[in-house]
């Protein structure tokens, strides 16, 4: 275990001092994350629900969509990665698949989300077992998934500056023992979020899932910006871990 523990709540708010430095510096890549994000809600709803519905066709349609979504918000996220970390300004958007970072960046976002589908295999397969064992297995293997998550997540900052020993090793080794310390950071700096969401769907109504209504196009739109706000966040906090460990800020006591 770490004899030092990360601030939470110090970190969380400096992460959202960098959101708001990023909404100032780089206004149109911001937007450009909404615009991505938004497009493949967009796609999502225009997919009929009985092909969503259909457990392997609606699974394979959906991590397609997510890897078109990571492809085009990765240059926008190592963006924001070097911004918070080197004080580079990026000038607009461009997909370059040449750029040292782009691809490796790109691979590791895909891993893992393959990674987190380990929950869904799971769960299929341990279908028809006792309900406690088919809840107890996926509970471990969800708790799995999350910390291997939570402890990668300072491999992508230091892929995107191309720092020395960005491998997914070193990152499981420098983070190692602060998986349950990472997990609070984003906890608390999410929560305001998903209040507002929960919020905003209690306002807005059933009407939300309904397709092509009004209100589910409102819902959308709103959806949209806090999930571009939320990922820059993310960006920010990753970043800020990066730093912190790479800088050797959190020392033995």
């Amino acid at each position: 275990m770490p004899a030092s523990r990360l601030p939470i709540v110090g970190a969380a708010v400096l992460a959202y001092e960098d959101l708001w430095r990023v909404f100032r510096a780089m206004p149109r890549l911001v937007l450009y994350a909404f615009l991505i994000v938004l497009a493949v809600k967009v796609g999502e709803d225009t997919i009929p629900f009985r092909i969503w519905s259909g457990a392997v066709l609606g699974h394979i349609l959906g991590f397609i969509l997510g890897v078109a979504q990571s492809f085009c918000l990765t240059p926008i996220m190592i963006a924001v990665h070097r911004f918070i970390l080197l004080d580079e300004v990026a000038r607009g958007y461009a997909v370059d698949v040449r750029q040292p970072s782009f691809l490796p960046f790109f691979g590791w976002l895909v891993a893992l989300s393959l990674f987190g589908d380990l929950i869904f295999v799971v769960q299929a397969a341990v279908t028809g077992l006792p309900l406690l064992a088919e809840i107890l297995i996926a509970l471990i293997v969800t708790i799995l998934v999350i910390a291997v998550w939570l402890r990668l997540a300072i491999l992508f900052p230091a892929i995107a500056v191309r720092a020395p020993g960005a491998t997914a090793g070193n990152a499981m080794a420098d983070s190692k023992g602060y998986a349950s310390d990472i997990f609070w950071l984003f906890f608390v700096a999410l929560l305001p979020w998903t209040i507002v969401s929960i919020g905003i769907t209690m306002i807005l109504g059933p009407g939300v899932a309904h397709p092509g209504a009004p209100v589910a196009m409102v819902f959308l739109i709103v959806a949209s910006i806090i999930h571009a706000a939320t990922l820059i966040l993310c960006v920010a906090i990753a970043s800020r871990l990066f730093q912190g460990m790479a800088d050797r800020l959190l020392r033995p006591v």
